[in-house]
């Protein structure tokens, strides 16, 4: 387990130090769980790397928003910063201690962990695929800003996936989250870049972690080196 500026990273090998190694920012500690999973799903090698600890609201918001699902939520626009320590900090200590060359880095999460990978492709030139598993989507204003920065992305794999029942709600903003979700697919499509949209059976909160295994399978099987 490492400790950077609080942020904690706990790091699953597979035996091999030069395989693809991707990047899994956790709300709680559940990357064992979903490495677990995804060893369930006879998923390809990979080396990955779990952050907890975080700020959830703040470090994977890529801007600050009010107000979205409860009268007492708030988002604090620290995607930028926490996206720093990832890249000049984290990242670097991970491989020194595989002692290898990641074939390729993936950033992976769930929910607005979600938005923050597709985010960081925009952002950073690090990461050439992401698992957004029930991304955040409707976040305020974020379809528009990836239609502005579109051209900026070198990724060229991207995982969606989102419940079947996501978008059943009274808040209108979650109800645009399917809608939003395929615009995307379809966005990243037209521009060249293999992504898959899946619909997974329930809500937000069902198997959160065979779902963001399935994604990182998904990518592993799909990514071009």
């Amino acid at each position: 387990m490492m400790i950077t500026d609080g942020k904690k990273t706990e790091i699953f090998e597979c035996g091999n130090p030069d395989a693809p190694l991707i990047i899994l920012n956790t709300y709680g500690e559940e990357g064992k769980a979903v490495y677990l999973k995804c060893a369930e799903l006879d998923t390809p090698e990979f080396n990955m790397a779990a952050v907890s600890g975080l700020d959830w609201d703040n470090d994977m918001s890529p801007w600050k928003a009010q107000s979205i699902v409860s009268g007492s939520d708030s988002y604090g626009g620290k995607a930028d910063e926490h996206l720093s320590l990832l890249t000049d900090r984290i990242i670097p200590e991970v491989i020194n201690v595989l002692n290898g060359k990641p074939e390729y880095i993936a950033l992976a999460g769930y929910s607005l962990g979600g938005l923050f990978a597709v985010y960081s492709l925009l952002r950073s030139g690090v990461f050439s695929a992401a698992v957004s598993a029930s991304g955040s989507f409707w976040f305020p204003e974020f379809t528009e800003f990836v239609k502005k920065e579109i051209g900026k992305l070198k990724a060229d794999c991207i995982y969606l996936s989102l419940g079947d029942r996501e978008k059943y709600t009274k808040n209108e903003y979650l109800q645009s989250v399917q809608d939003k979700t395929q615009e995307l697919h379809d966005l990243f499509e037209k521009h060249g870049i293999k992504t898959v949209f899946e619909l997974n059976k329930g809500n937000h909160f069902r198997q959160s972690d065979l779902r963001t295994a399935k994604g990182i399978k998904w990518v592993l099987e799909n990514k071009q080196a």
